[in-house]
């Protein structure tokens, strides 16, 4: 809905309050007056609407919106989409308190966004009630703007209908990079490409698998200092760095944060606190040394490292391979 220009603001809040024009003109210059200024002669109109209760928007709560409609702040209100990816549930400690939390992203063809679960909403995540490409609706979600956009918070009073019997929205793929990545063979690839492997981990490196990085934008921090947010109070950041052989070939790939989270099967919080318990950052490598051999699909965009003179996938995107979708690509 286009928003009203400011005369149009004026005659709603004249007609539903009785003042006349010079009325209401002078109390939003004086509501622009008492506030210094910070505010511009709409928002000061919008003040004086809310005092005499003129509702000038028609109020999106309990509706069910498409994802690009979605806007930071909005409360109480409903999504559907198909869940295109799951990721691990992460644990985590605050003031003393242990909680949960689990992400999905789900895609109505308007746009894609990330569906958050707190602690006990974890279940139904953690126990596989939802699953990629189930097709789901949420009511009664808080929208929030997030580091990679927008995000649907679901408290105790938010409600999800799982493959409920409507049409299915047509999922839509909207890579900030461009286009959905090509399947490529390691052989064939070259700096600069976006592309999709299917390959087994061979090796994984045996270093620290943890960074300092801002608590703010999650930029990497130095000496204690973000090139943005100044000196900060660092946290630790997941990053693994594996080697991918498809049988043409490897390839170096790393994976951050949440790849490197979904890669590995555990949270952050959980490697971090298992390197504390055996005395090494690296005990999760060594836990994890179970992974050699396994088949991933993972997408990302390929560099030359000019230190080591060779290619390396910087990844965006890891599952593991589901032997059946692969036979049917194949048999394609």
């Amino acid at each position: 809905m286009p928003e009203m220009d400011f005369d149009e603001l004026v005659m709603r809040i004249i007609k539903a309050s009785g003042l006349n024009r010079d009325d209401v003109l002078a109390r939003i210059n004086a509501k622009v007056t008492e506030l210094s200024g910070l505010v511009s002669k709409r928002g000061a109109a919008h003040i004086i609407a809310n005092s005499f209760g003129i509702q000038l928007h028609e109020s999106k709560k309990g509706k069910v919106l498409e994802l690009k409609d979605l806007v930071d702040g909005l409360n109480n209100v409903g999504v559907k989409g198909v869940v295109t990816k799951v990721f691990p549930v992460h644990e985590f400690e605050k003031n003393g308190r242990k909680g949960r939390v689990a992400n999905i992203l789900i895609n109505d063809g308007s746009a894609e966004a990330k569906v958050v679960f707190w602690n006990d909403m974890v279940e139904v995540v953690s126990s596989s009630k939802v699953n990629s490409g189930d097709f789901i609706k949420v009511h009664h979600v808080r929208c929030k703007k997030g580091n990679f956009g927008m995000e649907l918070h679901l408290s105790a009073r938010s409600r999800i209908e799982l493959n409920p019997d409507e049409e299915r929205p047509e999922v839509k793929s909207f890579n900030n990079a461009g286009p959905s990545p090509e399947r490529f063979l390691v052989c064939d690839l070259q700096d600069g490409l976006n592309v999709e492997l299917r390959g087994a981990v061979v090796q994984l490196y045996d270093r620290a698998p943890f960074y300092d990085s801002c608590p703010e934008c999650g930029k990497s921090v130095k000496d204690g200092s973000c090139s943005e947010h100044g000196e900060v109070k660092p946290v630790k950041a997941f990053i693994v760095n594996a080697v991918i052989d498809d049988g043409t070939g490897t390839i170096r790939c790393v994976f951050f944060k949440q790849q490197a989270e979904a890669l590995l099967g555990v949270s952050t919080d959980h490697a971090v606190k298992l390197g504390e318990e055996k005395g090494e950052d690296k005990a999760i490598i060594h836990e994890s040394k179970g992974l050699l051999g396994e088949e991933f699909i993972i997408s990302g965009k390929v560099n030359h490292n000019d230190f080591s003179d060779s290619l390396e996938l910087m990844v965006n995107s890891v599952v593991k391979a589901n032997p059946l979708v692969e036979v049917k690509k194949l048999l394609k």
